[in-house]
């Protein structure tokens, strides 16, 4: 045993590197495990998580090559990519769930920081829509998201409203109501997420 605590020893130094290269399998073994689920997922790791569901990185900024330098295309970040990979079983629902809404609502357009009020009473969707990269951007996602959302809810009214341009908070409110007959009481309860 008294071998074992000399550092010269070539035991002690075989073990060492025995114990050095164990470390470093388990820890591929970990980064592999995570690489498979949506909220650890990185990169291209994340893309092909979202290609198994349909979902597809947004563009922040288009590339544009005829400027001087030119400008390379932005895409949307993990952590946003990261919020719509769930929330694609949600959009295919014809039926009008509040998740839905959600769902088409945030792919609208990338690196929007959203604030989304859904009046499901009256099929109304307002979401005030704020871009974290330029401001001149925030017109064109205002266009965007009326369009986008006109198209994938066609049954809904969208009033798209601008914010400050600023990166902030949002909150999403929704007030859901059962539908079934005969027509019930809407519901009281209100629920709020935050979404970031």
């Amino acid at each position: 045993m008294q071998t074992l605590t000399l550092e010269s020893e070539p035991i002690t130094t075989l073990l060492q590197e025995s114990t050095y290269r164990e470390l470093v399998l388990r820890q591929r073994v970990n980064e592999a495990a995570q690489a498979v689920m949506v909220a650890y997922a990185n990169g291209s790791d994340l893309d092909q998580l979202g290609a198994n569901n349909n979902v597809s990185r947004l563009v922040a900024i288009p590339a544009n090559n005829d400027a001087i330098p030119p400008v390379v295309a932005v895409m949307e970040s993990d952590a946003d990519f990261r919020l719509r990979i769930p929330q694609a079983f949600e959009a295919l629902s014809v039926a009008g769930p509040t998740g839905a809404y959600e769902a088409h609502t945030r792919s609208a357009a990338a690196q929007a920081r959203l604030e989304i009020y859904i009046n499901t009473q009256r099929r109304l969707i307002s979401p005030a829509v704020s871009m974290g990269y330029q401001k001149a951007w925030a017109v064109h996602l205002k266009a965007i998201s009326a369009a986008r959302l006109a198209k994938a809810l066609p049954s809904a009214t969208t009033i798209p409203r601008t914010i400050p341009t600023s990166p902030i908070a949002a909150a999403l409110i929704l007030t859901p109501r059962a539908w079934c007959a005969p027509p019930p009481k809407p519901v009281h309860a209100t629920s709020h997420f935050a979404i970031f």
